[in-house]
């Protein structure tokens, strides 16, 4: 049997939950938000259990989860008992087909632009987990008190990790450890990374999203779900531990535990877990092999007649015929697709290794777009390939390889230019800081004259810091500047809400603009103690829309105020009676 139980928790700061997760049987028609324990068995019939965690703020992060979750839903039905080859092909396709269901409602939709959505989605098929990945969410495998990571972060930060540039520990502080390489809905192609476990007695295996990795490490992770007497206490203690430490983004969290005694113990020494496929073909190759039915000779020689023989040998003979003709399209047909394999693979880990300077080339949008254009004639060369278009797709090939080496060319002489000039773009980013502080100051003033704000002196003094102290010192203040302001702006909401009740419309609308404001800091935040001066920009437009939107609010309730005041003045001089 397998025992399975799932929770979801908008934790401490964010206002709505854009996390959306999926527990189905995929020979029925329904998911479940399992309130209690579910007991499935485990067999031919297949699970498939998915947690995905929604980008994009205001532009509808909590969609793009719902969109993702409910495609997979839709996609993972099978009338029967499916294969494992087929049951992870299909795996893959409804990943694909979410991606391309988030990037259809982002084009119906353009407010929504930038919406995305990680995807972890685990098959469970007899006693074997395929486990496709999309984004940061991960998986984790519990076994004999042991925990074990079965996916691996799409992040910048763990491509850093894993180049050897920094540690673990400072991937926890990187200011970027939020960049992802893949989400659902904002690529054209996804390349869905597997991994395959197989289960044994006993075994635990978590998906969750980032709301609980983030703040939880694996080790105590393993402890708590080794301690809790059930399943969902073990949830809602990983969900408190989270919470406890700030509980900063939503946190959704998926367990189950498989007790089918007909899995076989832990401890027999194999290498149980494979992790990491960058392509389907590849994952595909190392599946365990499908089972096949002994034919018994002896029973069915009476159901042999003259002409199925004959009929078997002229197929025979067909087939080695076939055989023999198409030998040299079979090596040609290998050799063009290891050659399309190793330019995507030279191009990606360029890509890896140049990651951080490519971040600080001000035209790496050119730069990108050489890059896709190396894709769309990968893409192209492997769609001739697979129709066995064999020359066609060679000269494709030949195309892409020259289209690389192009642009590596290209790439490294505008890295080289970067490189030299990184002194330079760290003296833009300070003078961005403290102009734009100073801008931040007078906005704020002009919304909330009780603001504390820095003397001429005191922000004379900035330039003249470190690094690291005036980074400090510009966060503090402008964190401080956007609380004291929102925390007025809140105020005056609320009083006029007070004044006019919660049915004016103008209320709702009021409401939504504080929203708005909120995201928009925390979209800043992100961004404004980068060391990309671009970045850097981006962040400070972000929070001059908040500070601006709050004086739109102090000026409409001004307005409002007045013509309430205006009203009532008419309405007491109507009601007075006429002197004689």
């Amino acid at each position: 049997m397998i025992r399975i139980y799932a929770q979801t928790h908008t934790g401490m700061v964010r206002e709505g939950n854009e996390d959306s997760f999926l527990v189905i049987d995929t020979t029925s028609e329904s998911a479940e938000h399992l309130p209690d324990i579910r007991e499935v068995a485990s067999g031919e019939a297949g699970i498939t259990l998915m947690v995905s965690d929604g980008m994009g703020g205001a532009a509808a992060g909590e969609v793009a989860s719902s969109l993702a979750v409910t495609t997979v839903m839709k996609e993972m039905q099978f009338s029967r008992p499916p294969e494992a080859k087929d049951f992870v092909e299909q795996l893959d396709h409804a990943l694909q087909r979410a991606n391309r269901v988030i990037s259809e409602h982002t084009r119906q939709h353009p407010e929504m632009q930038g919406m995305g959505a990680t995807a972890t989605a685990a098959g469970i098929l007899n006693d074997h987990a395929f486990i496709g990945q999309i984004g940061d969410s991960r998986a984790y495998l519990i076994r004999r008190e042991q925990i074990r990571q079965v996916t691996r972060d799409q992040s910048f930060v763990n491509q850093l990790v894993e180049a050897g540039k920094i540690t673990e520990e400072e991937a926890e502080r990187h200011p970027r450890r939020n960049v992802i390489l893949q989400a659902l809905g904002n690529q054209a192609r996804m390349e869905v990374v597997f991994s395959d476990v197989q289960l044994r007695q006993g075994d635990y295996l978590l998906l969750c999203s980032d709301g609980l990795s983030g703040l939880v490490n694996k080790d105590e992770i393993c402890q708590i779900v080794l301690d809790a007497p059930d399943l969902p206490q073990a949830c809602q203690q990983l969900i408190d531990l989270a919470n406890q430490r700030g509980g900063h983004d939503n946190i959704t969290v998926i367990l189950a535990q498989f007790t089918n005694g007909t899995l076989s113990p832990p401890g027999d020494g194999e290498d149980d877990v494979k992790t990491g496929y960058p392509s389907l073909g590849d994952f595909l190759k190392n599946l365990p092999a499908r089972s096949r039915r002994k034919w018994n000779f002896f029973t069915r020689t009476h159901r042999i007649t003259l002409l199925s023989l004959l009929g078997f040998v002229v197929a025979c003979a067909v087939l080695a015929l076939w055989i023999w003709k198409d030998k040299k399209h079979h090596e040609q047909y290998g050799q063009i697709r290891d050659r399309l394999q190793s330019i995507g693979q030279a191009r990606d880990f360029f890509i890896k290794d140049q990651q951080e300077l490519l971040e600080m080339l001000p035209d790496s949008g050119t730069l990108l777009a050489d890059s896709l254009e190396i894709g769309q004639w990968l893409t192209r060369s492997r769609r001739l390939l697979e129709n066995d278009q064999l020359p066609q797709a060679r000269a494709m090939a030949d195309s892409a390889s020259q289209a690389l080496a192009h642009w590596k060319a290209s790439l490294q002489q505008a890295l080289l230019l970067i490189s030299t000039d990184r002194q330079a773009g760290a003296a833009s980013v300070r003078k961005l800081w403290v102009q734009q502080l100073e801008k931040n100051q007078k906005k704020a003033a002009a919304i909330n004259a009780s603001v504390a704000l820095l003397s001429p002196d005191e922000l004379k003094k900035l330039p003249a810091l470190s690094p690291e102290q005036l980074r400090t010192e510009v966060q503090r203040y402008v964190d401080a500047i956007f609380l004291e302001t929102y925390a007025y702006t809140q105020y005056q909401v609320a009083d006029f809400r007070r004044t006019l009740g919660e049915k004016d419309p103008l209320h709702e609308v009021l409401e939504s603009k504080l929203k708005m404001v909120k995201r928009l800091h925390q979209t800043a935040a992100e961004k404004i103690y980068s060391d990309n001066p671009i970045l850097v920009k981006e962040g400070f437009k972000a929070e001059t829309l908040a500070l601006d939107m709050m004086a739109e609010i102090k000026s409409t309730l001004e307005k409002q105020r007045g013509k309430s005041a205006r009203i009532e003045k008419d309405t007491s001089a109507a009601a007075a009676p006429d002197k004689p």
